[in-house]
């Protein structure tokens, strides 16, 4: 994640951040005809999420299962979006169609899980 949004700062928008927010917000109005730069500090917010949780784990060496699912769940979201929403052709559907194994993947699992 902080990889992705280094070279998508560097690389795309130069280090302007307002190039950024505006072309996210026409991206955005492109694909679902409400133009949102606030994408951009959605991406802000999981990548601090998720470093900060990953360096609790490290420091506490103690997982919670609800902030786990809370995470992945965001993750899962943003991921859903950048692949299935706002992308198109063989990738889009190659997304969709891991996001469906993964979520059969993850039931089977509960239900065995809960048959033992």
């Amino acid at each position: 994640m902080t990889i992705h949004i280094a070279a998508s700062y560097g690389f795309v928008h130069h280090w302007s951040h307002r190039d950024a927010i505006e072309v996210t917000a026409r991206e955005s109005f492109r694909v679902t005809g409400i133009r949102a730069g606030w994408g951009v500090y959605v991406n802000f917010l999981f990548a601090i999420a998720w470093l900060s949780y990953s360096m609790a784990l490290v420091a506490k060496r103690y997982r919670n299962k609800r902030i786990d699912r809370s995470v992945y769940i965001f993750l899962a979201i943003i991921l859903g979006f950048a692949t299935v929403v706002f992308e198109a052709g063989v990738i889009r559907y190659a997304a969709l169609a891991a996001f469906i194994a993964l979520s059969v993947l993850h039931v089977r699992m509960k239900s065995a899980n809960a048959m033992e």
